[in-house]
């Protein structure tokens, strides 16, 4: 799926509604929802460092799937990956 949606996303504006993270990791931007408003917006990474939320339902995550890499990561998404707002040009 995150390999339909990156390719996807080299030509067009993609939105992407989803519960696992995992399908929004490489995302240039992600927008975290609590009741029904933007709670945070950022990077994988920045939201990782900043939200508490999305720190905690990453960890949870991470547990449940049994994966052996912790979810802090240092690193942002590689260039072209992911969401692109405003289309391949940017805003």
């Amino acid at each position: 799926m995150r390999d339909v949606i990156a390719e996807v996303a080299e030509t067009t504006t993609v939105l992407v509604t989803a519960h696992r993270l995992s399908t929004v990791t490489d995302a240039r931007r992600i927008l975290v929802l609590e009741d029904g408003r933007v709670r945070v917006v950022g990077t994988r990474a920045e939201l990782l460092r900043r939200d508490d939320v999305y720190r905690r339902l990453a960890t949870t995550q991470m547990l449940a799937s049994g994966s052996q890499s912790g979810p802090v990561s240092g690193s942002e998404p590689p260039a072209g990956a992911g969401i692109r707002p405003g289309g391949p040009s940017g805003p």
